[in-house]
């Protein structure tokens, strides 16, 4: 599509980029790091290009569209951001092909005839859907159908292709047979090891150019708040009215028990979950719901950590460490997508130490013990540690919680902050094998009952010394003692299903001693 030089003075200044990005998307300006990408995508140049979300990339692979000859295709990591962008283009005059699962050999051959004929200059496909494709489908005459090869979200090469997508590790032979004159790979963010894997799978036999811009985003701050029972923290960062929330967890599982869990506490339907196994109608509703909302809460997997465009959540809220320094990048940066101050927190109980015993593969492993380090960081600031990891030079510290501490006066000691703990651990030591679960937890709770007057548990002077904690946060507190070994449920004949407290050895020592160094949120 050709732009016309308007009539001006031959003094004033022309830009063509500028002047489509106005015409057919509506934008005053342009930031200087998108014009750089979408010139050297006019000069045909291959590149991976690392932007932190926020920053337009969607642009970048939009804007040249009106310039190009030949088509563009696009491929993105879940179908429900396939079929969000489709509406995006569509919004915007974009005439949009959609190469997907489920299609019938006829809608495959309609399609193609169009891109044959210059009907459709843009196709949407998702990675297992294009390596499918027949020989021979995206070549006419032996000359390359498509001119301009985009992988959105190009981290999930690596990220997702070597454990549960390998169609992605694929997606190099499917360049190499088909020869797009330009490859472009866009991600918010990617380690060095990342941009190699990228570099690896996408660009067999070429020489791309990395643009990489700084990954931080001054208006979010960084927090970790660590404790045995990440319920009670949820529900003390709740309990301030800042909205709206989009709450991370590792499972679907586990989205659904919290979502109940606080409808329950806070008896509010303004709280849903969200995950890859709910039917697209319900996504879509759920998507629409929150994107409208300015008091929402959404508890969701990572399915809805990309591509997703609310601009005023508040707060990100990763109730489970993710799996490596990009994924939490990726999912935080969900957050003050309207350049206003937002808040990411992080979570972390003794569960989230011996995760890492559940990951098989070593390359995997060592990006999970970044997040543990970034997690159990109690002296660096936790932009400087990010910036590290992600190889990019540290500029300042715009807001995290350690920071701030340090200017803090009035912050209480550490050794007032766990003396709760040695309390807790005082009383399984005292009542050894004496006590079930269920009373443990009356005894704590102080619950005024028949069962605590019967059996005078009210006269122990641990009796509700953790009264303000509720059943869930209460059992959630108790499994992750048991889980981390700190504690257990006994099965001997005369003490069965009573809690001990475990022999003293080396080993239940250097437990007790992370419990006081790093979980001191009571």
């Amino acid at each position: 599509m050709k732009l016309e030089k308007p009539e001006h003075s031959e003094e004033s200044y022309f830009d063509p980029i500028d002047e489509a990005a106005s015409k057919y998307l509506g934008l005053k300006y342009l930031y200087p790091i998108q014009k750089f990408v979408i010139s050297n995508i006019l000069e045909y140049r291959d590149q991976i290009i690392v932007m932190p979300t926020g920053s337009g990339k969607t642009i970048c692979f939009t804007l040249p569209l009106f310039f190009l000859e030949g088509t563009t295709l696009i491929i993105f990591p879940l179908l429900s951001l396939l079929e969000d962008q489709k509406r995006r283009f569509e919004a915007n005059q974009i005439t949009i092909g959609l190469y997907k699962g489920g299609q019938s050999p006829e809608e495959r051959q309609n399609l193609r005839q169009k891109i044959i004929t210059g009907e459709i200059k843009t196709v949407l496909a998702t990675p297992e859907a294009l390596i499918n494709s027949s020989p021979g489908y995206w070549k006419q005459n032996n000359q390359a159908l498509i001119t301009h090869f985009v992988v959105d979200e190009a981290h999930c090469v690596s990220e997702w292709g070597e454990s549960f997508r390998p169609a992605y590790l694929k997606l190099g032979q499917w360049i190499s047979q088909n020869s797009p004159a330009i490859i472009s790979a866009f991600t918010a963010t990617a380690s060095t090891e990342i941009e190699k894997k990228i570099q690896e799978y996408l660009f067999p036999q070429r020489s791309p150019y990395l643009l990489k811009s700084n990954p931080d985003r001054p208006n979010i701050n960084y927090n970790v708040k660590r404790g045995l029972s990440k319920l009670k923290i949820l529900n003390e960062i709740l309990s301030e009215p800042t909205r709206p929330i989009l709450i991370f967890c590792r499972s679907r599982r586990k989205t659904e028990q919290i979502t109940r869990y606080l409808r329950t506490k806070y008896a509010t339907k303004e709280i849903y979950f969200y995950h890859a196994g709910l039917v697209s109608e319900e996504r879509r509703k759920i998507e629409d719901w929150f994107f409208a909302s300015n008091q929402g809460i959404l508890v969701a997997t990572t399915a809805y950590g990309m591509g997703v465009d609310k601009a005023n959540i508040r707060r990100i809220i990763h109730y489970d460490i993710p799996l490596s320094v990009e994924a939490f990048l990726q999912e935080s940066g969900r957050a003050g997508r309207d350049q206003q101050t937002a808040d990411s927190f992080l979570l972390c109980s003794p569960e989230d130490l011996i995760f890492i015993d559940k990951i098989k593969l070593d390359y995997e492993k060592i990006r999970y013990q970044k997040m543990l380090t970034y997690a159990l960081n109690k002296e660096n600031c936790r932009r400087e540690i990010l910036s590290e990891f992600m190889n990019h030079e540290f500029e300042y510290c715009s807001g995290c919680d350690i920071c701030l501490s340090k200017l803090d006066t009035k912050k209480t000691p550490e050794s007032v902050q766990n003396h709760w703990i040695k309390n807790l651990l005082g009383f399984f030591k005292k009542h050894n094998r004496r006590y079930s679960y269920r009373e443990v937890r009356l005894i704590l709770k102080g619950e005024q009952n028949y069962a605590s007057l019967q059996h005078p548990f009210w006269k122990d002077r641990y009796f509700g010394s953790l009264n303000n904690w509720d059943d869930a946060e209460m059992t959630d507190l108790l499994d992750n003692l048991i889980l981390f070994s700190v504690i257990g449920v006994s099965t001997s004949l005369f003490s069965k299903g009573r809690i001990f407290f475990p022999p003293n050895s080396p080993e239940i020592r250097n437990k007790i001693k992370t419990l006081h160094d790093y979980f001191d949120h009571p």
